[in-house]
């Protein structure tokens, strides 16, 4: 949502505000913006006025109790206070959708990535807040190349099997330096064979692929990096874990 001041107001709060800070605003008017000037989904803006309070606040400090996870471990950490880091392999994205919120009485856009790690189990993450999904598009272009992604502070929920959100203080990081980061990548490029046949079975589950219903069994065969072929059956997401456990340890 974007935040508008008008003439007298202006000079009275300058030097208010500063990028990159946290504010509490209360006592300010929310509006719907124009057809006319409305840019992208902002449908609504906040006018400020000599009236609004305006409090600078800062994200919770977390430094102390971050907590660096596996991507297959989300339901673990459902309520989890602290921060929670991932590194993770992007399995595939979809186009942004719409939610509704009960609590807030407002429709959000959100986007849907598939994410697995070394764990081989595909896990969603749903991504929230406009700053994060314009991020989200930047990668878009690379995302059949499977990219390593550092995602700060997510929070866990126990919908369906377990999945990741982002935060309003997430960040998502392509290009991250880490060690954990560079360590993933070349696991990446030693398991290529292996993150195909799981983007495989998540276009058959999807029923993306060859018109197959959701589900529906199809055989797979694979080439081993010991030049042994295995030919296997994927029904489920959990039949793949299964499957894909047996051909890492051929």
């Amino acid at each position: 949502m974007s935040a508008t001041l008008f003439d007298q107001d202006i000079e009275l709060f300058s030097g208010k505000f500063h990028e990159g800070k946290d504010y509490e605003i209360t006592n300010a008017t929310i509006n719907p913006i124009p057809a006319n000037i409305q840019r992208g989904s902002q449908h609504f803006q906040m006018i400020i006025k000599s009236r609004t309070h305006v409090v600078q606040t800062s994200a919770p400090d977390e430094s102390h109790n971050t907590v660096f996870v596996p991507v297959n471990s989300c339901t673990d950490y459902v309520g989890h206070v602290g921060r929670i880091d991932i590194i993770a392999v992007v399995l595939a994205m979809y186009a942004e959708r719409k939610v509704r919120s009960m609590k807030q009485e407002a429709e959000f856009d959100v986007r849907d990535l598939i994410i697995t790690d070394q764990h081989m189990r595909p896990v969603p993450l749903t991504v929230w807040h406009e700053p994060l999904l314009n991020e989200v598009a930047v990668f878009e272009p690379v995302v059949n190349s499977m990219p390593v992604v550092h995602i700060t502070r997510v929070r866990a929920d126990k919908f369906g099997e377990g999945s990741w959100n982002t935060s309003p203080y997430s960040s998502i990081s392509l290009n991250s330096i880490l060690p954990e980061a560079d360590a993933m990548r070349v696991w990446v490029h030693e398991n290529i064979s292996a993150l195909e046949l799981v983007r495989a079975g998540l276009r058959q589950n999807t029923g993306e692929s060859s018109g197959k219903k959701i589900g529906e069994s199809s055989g797979k065969k694979i080439v081993s990096d010991k030049g042994q072929e295995v030919r296997i059956a994927i029904s489920s997401l959990m039949d793949m874990e299964v499957s894909l456990y047996i051909l890492l340890k051929l």
